[in-house]
């Protein structure tokens, strides 16, 4: 674009520019085609598929969900449709070598009803709670007939007003349970929700239990499987519990074959998941499954506010742990459980379950389940 000026009325030769807007400017020359987004931005009432394209032969693109700015080296490397269930800002850049970068295209994806689920409902009316207690940040319990009969609690358990799933929030610094250290706004599995936590109808075993705990479970193996978006993670206190919250365990008498943690220091770009377990005697280790408790911030991980999913199966003494971040391959892990926990009466949970029980006291952790599901087998 050119503008040439010829002077002015007074013949002095000067001229004065107030405003100038250029309209239908298409790409530079050397430069890639900034991405397109179909379909384009706006507001939808259900999930959609987002397909990312350049008019750039050969370009790549990479893309933001968490409202940073994509560059040739950060954001998520796009593979494949973006599917975006909860109202999502998306920024994405193309690039090549040899050429200049595209600028940053983006748009939010309003989404006012994710999965069907209803923004004005209680939990219950969304997600099937029948089988499930909770237990709160105060060390309290609200039973399975309480929770499914339209229970919510502000700031702490309730619907999204925007997406209609299901928030959990917990700060660092709330009353604990028995045998524990830090505070949770978490589900706890109740197969027979009438009766007493410790009853073996209420829980499972594997199915390399004796015939005589298998006749008593209320369950034979288990799958649990659950998508959402860890909202929020803590900031403060002591460095090695900041970022760290559970988002799902299978729990046993008194140790846990696993425990599932999302973990992401404020000074991470994203995520990691792995997860803790314990032998029958209490013995704890720790397993990768995208990044590990010395591998954070992985160039794989999971930004808060991302859509990913997790599946907890076990079989027998195998336990298989499946990790999906939206749009992106499943990364599956399989481990062998110890015989000894065999005839252990075995529960699910799902929530969060806050790692920090320091900093400050308004600080917290906070995830958004969209979908929440637990079978036998």
């Amino acid at each position: 674009m050119r503008i040439v000026g010829h002077g002015n009325s007074s013949g002095n030769g000067w001229n004065s520019i107030t405003e100038v807007e250029v309209w239908g400017v298409g790409s530079i020359a050397g430069q890639v085609a900034s991405p397109s987004f179909s379909p384009a931005p706006g507001t939808y009432s259900s999930a959609q598929t987002v397909t990312l394209s350049s008019a750039t032969a050969g370009a790549s693109i990479r893309y933001t969900t968490d409202g940073s700015t994509p560059t040739s080296s950060t954001g998520t490397l796009y593979s494949g449709p973006v599917t975006i269930s909860a109202t999502t800002p998306l920024k994405a850049i193309a690039y090549q070598s040899g050429l200049t970068n595209s600028p940053v295209t983006s748009g939010t994806y309003t989404i006012g009803s994710a999965g069907g689920l209803d923004p004005s409902a209680p939990p219950s009316a969304n997600f099937d709670l029948t089988h499930w207690k909770i237990t709160l940040p105060n060390a309290s319990e609200v039973s399975a007939a309480t929770l499914s009969n339209g229970y919510e609690l502000e700031n702490t358990f309730y619907t999204s007003p925007t997406t209609g799933g299901m928030v959990f929030r917990c700060p660092n610094l709330g009353d604990t349970t028995t045998n524990s250290n830090y505070s949770r706004t978490e589900l706890r599995e109740m197969l027979a929700p009438s009766g007493s936590a410790s009853a073996p109808e209420n829980n499972w075993v594997f199915s390399t239990s004796s015939a005589a705990s298998k006749a008593e479970a209320g369950g034979i193996d288990g799958t649990l499987r659950a998508t959402l978006t860890v909202d929020r993670v803590s900031t403060t206190g002591e460095s090695a519990k900041v970022g760290r919250v559970i988002v799902g365990q299978i729990h046993g008498p008194s140790s846990e074959p696993i425990r599932l943690y999302f973990h992401k220091r404020p000074t991470d770009q994203r995520g990691a998941i792995y997860f803790a377990h314990d032998t029958p005697s209490n013995s704890g280790s720790y397993h990768a499954i995208i990044g590990d408790p010395n591998n954070l911030n992985p160039a794989n991980g999971i930004l808060l506010g991302e859509t990913w999913s997790y599946e907890i199966k076990v079989v027998g003494q195998t336990m298989t742990v499946k990790v999906t971040p939206q749009g992106r391959a499943t990364v599956t892990t399989t481990f062998a459980l110890e015989s000894g926990y065999s005839d252990l009466d075995m529960y699910f949970k799902a929530g969060v379950y806050n790692q920090n029980n320091t900093g400050t006291a308004d600080d917290y952790v906070q995830a958004t389940f969209y979908s929440l599901t637990h079978t036998h087998p």
